[in-house]
């Protein structure tokens, strides 16, 4: 027969355990929430980089112009948020880590990148979203 103690004690230890398996999951899923807004973040900013670059046409005035024109300021922002979405990104996907700081050592210097480079890094915009979409997907 059981010793009503023995009893207590392992159910404690049961109970112990159970809420540090609560709190892993917890954690698991805050570091997911981050990365993937790290992710989005550094996604629609290049999105919305590449819009401009790419309809010089939209530009009304000379002011406007200028704003459809490559800004090495902004591409160097861009280098920081894929950076810190390739930190954010570790524990979650390592591939989709790795990827993103090539993503951001393309936007810290584009000119050296070819498209042979950017398609053997896997870093196309469409390829990261694709990927992004597909782990906001995947379940809690």
């Amino acid at each position: 027969m059981l010793d009503i103690p023995i009893l207590l004690n392992l159910a404690d230890s049961l109970r112990n355990w159970l809420g540090f398996l609560s709190k892993e999951k917890t954690d698991q899923n805050e570091r997911e929430r981050k990365a993937l807004k790290a992710l989005y973040a550094a996604l629609m900013e290049t999105s919305m980089y590449f819009r401009r670059l790419d309809s010089p046409h939209l530009a009304r005035t000379k002011r406007e112009q200028k704003e459809f024109q490559r800004d090495i300021a902004r591409e160097e922002a861009l280098a920081r948020l894929w950076t810190e979405a390739s930190v954010e990104l570790r524990d979650v996907d390592e591939d989709l880590a790795t990827r993103c700081f090539f993503k951001a050592q393309y936007w810290t210097n584009r000119d050296a990148w070819t498209a042979e480079d950017v398609h053997n890094a896997n870093i196309a915009l469409q390829r990261v979203t694709r990927d992004a979409q597909a782990l906001l997907r995947k379940p809690a």
